[in-house]
């Protein structure tokens, strides 16, 4: 993890906690809306798997499986694999490389997690996606594949003096005796650590892995994982009870219904799932099995009675009618039970009023985040009960301030439903004082590492932003600039600054006062956008939020000072000094915080600000090209159009406006760099090349006579061209060179003549450097630009 993000969260977890968490981060993930094709496929999927396992059988006078389970068994591999005998030890061999397989991607996925996201992120959703398909789709063949390797059955044979003699063989190869033969027992070895490594493996990602997004979170989301580990539980150990109890067929009827029985109540009473909806998929599969299983188990007893498979396949077809029947009825049950679980009144009404603070469902945090689930539906979710909604959470949060997954469900409900980040930020920071288990702090370490790869992506586009502009700038001011090139780089600039400040101003929503983004986000409101006004509103929120830090630890210490005083009454004295010395102490970080704030600040001021600010001097050359304008065109004379539309040229009186406001503008920032950085030296190497230019009128052949314009009669200049003496190429310092514009734009805007009372001599006449200013103005003031950004990027 980033110390300098989320140091507040360092220490939640132990390194054993931390490199797990690593390990297992790339499969986090919980989009928003997600596209519901691939849970019902792989629902689709499961629901045919249950109805294999309901149709396997052995029958136990000739312990081989019947014609049905044979062809049917196919689909999870059982029959396969007793088909295959002793090379079944190969199955169970490439599953368990798979697997290793597997977790060595997810292995190179967790190390390199940036890079790939960065560059090929295809990589990360491919992982996903067989992942997905070895827990939803591969563990029941690869458990039934695994079981083949220690399926033995018994052989009873009597002898010449009547005594049974009991041989036990290896289903999968008959001729050969349980566990004699090499081949068995490697597979045993193979298959107990194939299984193993299953269970562990998919019971941790159930665990840990599914998308608790209440609102958006698509089919099957859910508040918590557990249902999914329990339910692989189940489907394993009806894999045991029927290749293992087939014997007895009384138990294995009620084990193996009982066991779809027990998993559709659970879903029906704990709600597992967000959704009536998700609840109700999740317990179809379960109900198809149990009753294809119980037809089948009473259709294998009267197949025995009457010797015949015409009862068998008579209740099979019965079952597929009845199926619609039970599902009608779970899901009636399924229904009510959700219905009394939402804290509303038979009217839909709220149930708790301030009146009824004391309601019992309030005492059993487990039950609130499905007393809200109301709200999922779109009738619901109106202002008024989102509102209860967030009353409820807030009345239980205040019975259990300790219980980490009521404080994680307040925490999304607000995040997704309400979007009060605010309050969020502070039920987190209660989440971090809690006793959380080890689910929760999965979800804190993954929930931190989005965010802090979120940064590390904005800093990504922020840079790519800034290096792109330089080559933009060095691209025009070539001789042999390439117009598509420079068309390339304002498309690659407008999309990096787009994404860095999207990605900046999601961080910010989620996590109003992060310093460190709110720092980013200014350097890149400022470094790029050049929004000064948006970057000194940021820069104060900053200041804000670490003087309340300060704040807080400062009442934080008096606070334990003044515990420590009660506590220790006969020591006075000592309290005292403490005191004193614990007061000279704070006010001593007080001031080197203070310091070091008007440093850093000054300096982002004084240092990012005046390399990207000299963009002002840019402004400069179009108003000097103005300048020109109302000379040889307009006589200073020029005073806008009537028509009410925009217009590009300006009055002479507003160019000076302009030219003054930049040169203070200039002017101010030479007097920061000059106050703040201790060695100026770096700022004035002469390494600016200027064109110096000798440019004047022989103001006694100046001749004036009168044009027409579309819109006023003004004086058109007639006189001869201004005169170029000489041109000089001259290098100057980066002071110097924002010096001479501020001087040139105060010389210009500050000559006599003024438009709008028609008083004082024309400035070409007063001024003779006017020509001179012009051309030094438009043919330098792209030079300290970069100069500025060469001097940025070294920084």
């Amino acid at each position: 993890m980033n110390e300098h993000i989320f140091v507040e969260d360092e220490d939640l977890f132990t390194k054993t906690e931390a490199r797990l968490f690593s390990i297992t981060f790339p499969l986090f993930n919980h989009p928003k809306k997600p596209n519901s094709f691939q849970p019902v496929f792989l629902w689709v999927i499961f629901c045919i798997q249950l109805v294999a396992i309901a149709l396997f059988r052995i029958d136990n006078s000739t312990q081989a499986q019947t014609a049905l389970s044979r062809v049917v068994n196919f689909i999870d591999l059982s029959s396969l694999s007793i088909i295959l005998g002793k090379n079944s030890i190969f199955l169970v061999l490439g599953f368990l490389i798979m697997i290793i397989l597997l977790f060595a991607l997810l292995l190179i996925c967790s190390f390199l997690f940036r890079t790939i996201l960065a560059k090929q992120p295809w990589i990360i959703t491919f992982n996903r996606i067989l992942h997905n398909i070895l827990i939803h789709i591969l563990c029941i063949p690869i458990a039934s594949v695994c079981i083949t390797m220690i399926d033995c059955y018994n052989i009873i044979d009597t002898n010449e003096a009547g005594e049974e003699i009991i041989t036990r063989v290896w289903r999968a190869a008959s001729d050969n005796i349980c566990m004699s033969h090499i081949y068995q027992i490697v597979g045993l070895i193979l298959a107990i650590i194939t299984f193993l490594i299953l269970l562990v493996y998919c019971g941790t990602i159930d665990l840990l892995i599914y998308n608790f997004n209440p609102k958006n979170g698509g089919l099957l989301s859910c508040p918590d994982g557990f249902f999914n580990f329990i339910q692989h539980l189940f489907i394993l150990s009806l894999i045991f009870i029927l290749r293992y109890i087939y014997p007895w067929e009384f138990w294995r009827a009620v084990l193996s219904v009982g066991d779809s029985i027990i998993v559709i109540t659970y879903i029906t009473y704990k709600q597992p799932y967000y959704t009536l909806k998700s609840n109700f998929m999740a317990q179809i599969p379960w109900i198809i099995f149990g009753s294809v299983r119980l037809c089948a188990e009473i259709g294998y007893a009267f197949e025995k009675s009457f010797n015949s498979y015409i009862p068998q396949i008579v209740l099979i077809i019965l079952s597929i009618i009845i199926i619609p029947f039970i599902s009608y009825v779970v899901f009636t049950l399924t229904r009510k039970r959700m219905n009394n679980l939402w804290m509303l009144s038979l009217l839909d009404k709220p149930l708790i009023t301030p009146k009824t603070q004391q309601n019992s469902k309030l005492k059993n945090p487990k039950l609130i985040e499905p007393g809200i689930r109301f709200i999922q539906y779109l009738k619901f979710r109106t202002p008024e009960m989102i509102l209860y909604a967030e009353v409820i959470f807030t009345q239980a949060v205040r019975r259990h301030t300790k219980n980490a997954n009521l404080l994680f469900q307040f925490w999304n409900f607000l995040l997704h439903y309400k979007k009060n980040y605010r309050k969020a930020d502070a039920i987190h920071k209660l989440l971090m004082r809690s006793d959380k288990d080890l689910i929760v702090k999965f979800l804190i370490f993954s929930l931190n590492k989005e965010k802090e790869l979120g940064i590390a992506f904005a800093q990504k586009y922020h840079q790519q932003a800034k290096e792109f502009t330089i080559k933009f700038y060095q691209q025009i001011s070539n001789i042999d600039a390439n117009y598509k090139n420079i068309y390339d780089y304002i498309q690659k600039i407008y999309y990096a600054e787009q994404r860095a400040r999207i990605i900046y101003e999601e961080l910010l929503a989620i996590q109003p006062h992060n310093i460190l983004v709110l720092k980013q986000y200014a350097s890149l409101l400022n470094d790029i956008y050049r929004d000064e006004e948006s970057t000194e509103i940021v820069i104060n929120r900053i200041l804000k939020l670490e003087k309340d830090e300060q704040t807080k630890d400062i009442e934080l210490i008096e606070d334990k000072i003044k515990d420590k005083q009660f506590k220790q009454v006969k020591d006075k004295e000592t309290n005292k000094n403490l005191m004193g010395i614990a007061k000279d102490l704070i006010l001593l970080k007080m001031l080197i915080t203070k310091w070091f704030e008007g440093s850093y600040y000054s300096q982002l001021h004084c240092t990012y600000t005046p390399f990207f600010h000299q963009l002002q001097d840019a402004h400069l050359a179009p108003l000097f090209l103005s300048c020109l304008y109302q000379d040889l065109v307009c006589s200073f004379n020029y005073r806008g159009l009537d028509d009410g539309e925009a217009e590009f040229l300006i009055s002479w009186d507003q160019i000076c406006e302009q030219l003054l406001l930049l040169s203070d503008q200039i002017t101010q920032t030479l007097e920061n760099i000059y106050s703040i950085v201790k060695d100026a030296s770096s700022w004035e190497v002469h390494n600016v090349v200027m064109q110096v230019f000798d440019i004047r009128l022989d103001l006694e052949e100046t001749q004036y006579s009168q044009t027409q314009s579309s819109s006023k009669s003004f004086t058109s200049i007639t006189h001869d061209e201004p005169i170029q003496h000489s041109n000089q190429e001259q290098k100057n310092s980066l002071i110097r060179a924002l010096t001479n514009f501020a001087q040139k734009s105060r010389e210009m805007a500050s000559q006599p003549y003024r438009q709008q009372i028609g008083t004082g001599e024309l400035p070409h006449k007063t001024n003779i450097n006017f020509y001179s200013d012009i051309a030094y103005v438009c043919f330098n003031s792209i030079q300290p630009v970069f100069s500025a950004c060469q001097k940025g990027f070294n920084i």
